[in-house]
């Protein structure tokens, strides 16, 4: 309850921010930032080598020492992102001096480069995020996580609201990005119950954590490129403005699946993992209960979205942003391939991370050739499409992987999908309720 509270709130507060944004700031401004966000994603994701996994599941995951390398290692890490966002920053300005990059694409935007730059101050920053974080994920302790994430929220959308007031500029969002940083990292010291990290270096420690987060680092690696791609791609083919109204749709539709992606990393993980140390044999019965209450709440999402998107984009947003409508009703579309993503969860518990790596692998490959195929041969609609579907692919490995561990049950897969068309059909109720009482 705490974790979908936050995230439901947050994003509530998080859209009426965007509201407010998009009547001071240009469409230009939500598509370079979703740039300059995902590069930062990717930048993290591909030195990412399950930190946050080993402190949740590890026996040792509570233990002094075994933290305060972790936090030492966390802040190393911050300093070597910073360095390598820096340097893709200065990359990127001299390939718009030489005329490298098309003229009418995002990465030709003449404030990205610096946008970039300023934006990678964060990584050092959060390089020295407190282990707490972690542990109270671990402990299932998500109260104080959940508040302080929150006022984090609440006054990042405050300065930033107050920024774009005061400059009408791209600054604003980078400025309150920061300043969220910041208040994140310091109350995740004061805050958050436990003890303080100091410095150390525990080689034993390490070599654990290595040896468990190799294959995640390659299926970070890998699937952080995936998931992002459809940004990356959309930059080199469309204008910011474009991929303004695509940031905006996408989210929108992926306010649910916000949700549930916080569930599955701050709730479903380390239950699993309590239920796989202590009681094994109901390790299935619980994924699979899971299952029954998470796939109807994402396909009657999925269906509502699919049938209302034009309508909320029409009472959300001016003129200017209506193109979004068709966008959202099409991104609506992967929420239904997005209920698998629990049993990943699984695979981290039963020590297959490899299947995550195997997954990432193919996800990138998809992505990296349907994408803009769909875009070269069918234009910006089929590409969407194609965005939306990307999942697909995996999904007879994700039944293979799930056959050795006894986590298929082809009933309920296919009974679910008759809770798409139960929300596809209240969806055009409403819609023509919507169109009925205009007119």
């Amino acid at each position: 309850m705490w974790s979908t509270g936050a995230v439901l709130f947050g994003h509530v507060m998080r859209l009426g921010g965007n509201l407010v944004l998009a009547r001071m700031l240009m469409p230009e401004v939500f598509g370079v930032m979703a740039i300059v966000i995902t590069i930062g994603v990717v930048v993290n994701l591909l030195s990412d080598i399950g930190l946050h996994q080993s402190i949740v599941r590890h026996p040792r995951g509570n233990e002094r020492t075994f933290l305060d390398t972790i936090f030492s290692a966390q802040a190393i890490r911050g300093g070597g992102l910073f360095l390598c966002q820096l340097l893709l920053a200065a990359g990127l300005y001299f390939a718009n001096r030489a005329g490298w990059i098309p003229s009418g694409s995002t990465y030709a935007f003449p404030e990205l480069p610096f946008v970039l730059a300023v934006s990678a101050i964060g990584s050092v920053i959060h390089g020295f995020q407190s282990t707490k974080v972690h542990t109270a994920v671990r402990d299932l302790y998500l109260k104080r996580t959940v508040l302080l994430e929150l006022f984090t929220q609440a006054t990042t959308i405050a300065c930033m609201l107050l920024f774009a007031w005061w400059t009408r500029s791209i600054w604003s969002v980078v400025l309150a990005m920061l300043v969220s940083t910041i208040l994140q990292t310091i109350l995740s010291h004061t805050w958050l119950p436990g003890p303080n990290n100091r410095f150390a270096w525990d080689k034993e420690v390490l070599r654990e954590v290595v040896s468990y987060g190799k294959w995640l680092l390659v299926s970070s690696a890998t699937g952080v490129i995936a998931m992002h791609a459809d940004r990356l791609i959309l930059a080199a083919y469309a204008d910011a403005r474009f991929l303004g109204l695509y940031s905006i749709a996408l989210g929108l539709a992926g306010a649910v699946s916000m949700v549930f992606e916080r569930l599955f990393g701050s709730v479903f993980l380390p239950a699993f993992a309590e239920v796989a140390r202590t009681r094994p044999s109901e390790l299935v019965p619980a994924y699979l209960r899971a299952r029954k209450r998470i796939d109807p709440v994402l396909l009657l999402s999925s269906g509502l979205l699919f049938a209302l998107g034009p309508l909320i984009i029409d009472v959300l947003y001016d003129e200017r942003y209506q193109e979004a409508g068709e966008i959202l009703s099409i991104l609506a579309l992967g929420l239904i391939l997005y209920r698998f993503m629990l049993v990943q969860q699984i695979y981290f518990v039963v020590d297959r991370p490899q299947y995550h790596a195997v997954l990432n692998v193919l996800r990138l490959v998809a992505s990296l050739t349907i994408i803009p195929a769909a875009l070269a041969f069918g234009g910006l609609k089929w590409g969407l499409i194609a965005i939306a579907l990307r999942e697909l692919p995996t999904l007879p490995l994700v039944f293979w992987f799930n056959a050795k561990h006894g986590l298929n049950k082809f009933s309920l897969e296919m009974y679910m999908l008759l809770f798409w068309v139960l929300g596809f059909g209240l969806g055009l109720g409403i819609d023509e309720l919507a169109q009925w009482v205009r007119a």
